[in-house]
């Protein structure tokens, strides 16, 4: 039963890990778009928008950054996970 629960949650783990990959690769094209917008402000001397575009910018380079963490969290647990199926396997 321990082993069930185990394999299911390492399961439910491995779909959210592709969930978010899908959702990540949404937020680096933005954090590209927007970068593309900042240097076409940049280009047109409009001051403040590139400001606010280069925020947009940085804000999802620090969201990219937090999604590898969260990924990588993940994936620990996961292991964790792994191992505890492996050692009752063993044991039985």
């Amino acid at each position: 039963m321990q082993i069930e629960a185990s394999q299911h949650i390492v399961q439910s783990i491995n779909e959210e890990l592709k969930s978010i990959h899908q959702l990540n690769a949404e937020v680096i094209d933005l954090s590209e778009i927007w970068q593309h917008i900042s240097q076409h402000c940049q280009a047109d001397k409009l001051t403040t928008n590139v400001v606010a575009s280069y925020r947009y910018y940085q804000s999802n380079l620090e969201l990219t950054r937090n999604i590898y963490e969260l990924l990588n969290k993940l994936k620990l647990v996961q292991q964790s996970y792994q191992t505890e199926i492996n050692t009752l396997l063993k044991a039985q």
